[in-house]
């Protein structure tokens, strides 16, 4: 049991850590890539580089929710994962528990049995 509960922790924390180093480095990956694509479209479309200040304020804006939702939707998928590879792992303790709980009621019933 206490074995159980290390391992149920141990997988919890990995799966934290996991999600946060995604996090961390989704951030400025893609909320460079949300800025650099509206730069970039301002300049395509404008014939002017560097663009004008409201474009580098808009750009800006948008790198930032970009990088927000690249790292909540991170964080769900890692989570989900976690979730998952728990589950799978409380199954499997739940099964062998409920195997033995079985054996033991047979056996239980075949000395009832036995004993008349």
């Amino acid at each position: 049991m206490q074995n159980q509960l290390i391992h149920v922790i141990h997988n919890i924390m990995t799966t934290l850590f996991r999600a946060v180093r995604a996090i961390f480095l989704s951030i400025p990956v893609a909320g460079v890539l949300g800025a650099g694509a509206v730069e970039g479209a301002s300049a395509a479309l404008t014939h002017q580089f560097p663009g004008p200040p409201m474009t580098h304020l808009l750009a800006a804006a948008f790198g930032i929710v970009v990088a927000y939702a690249s790292a909540l939707t991170l964080a769900v998928i890692e989570a989900t994962r976690g979730g998952i590879y728990l589950a799978k792992l409380l199954e499997r303790d739940f099964t062998r528990e409920a195997s033995t709980l079985d054996k033991a009621v047979r056996g239980f019933e075949q000395r009832m049995i036995g004993h008349r």
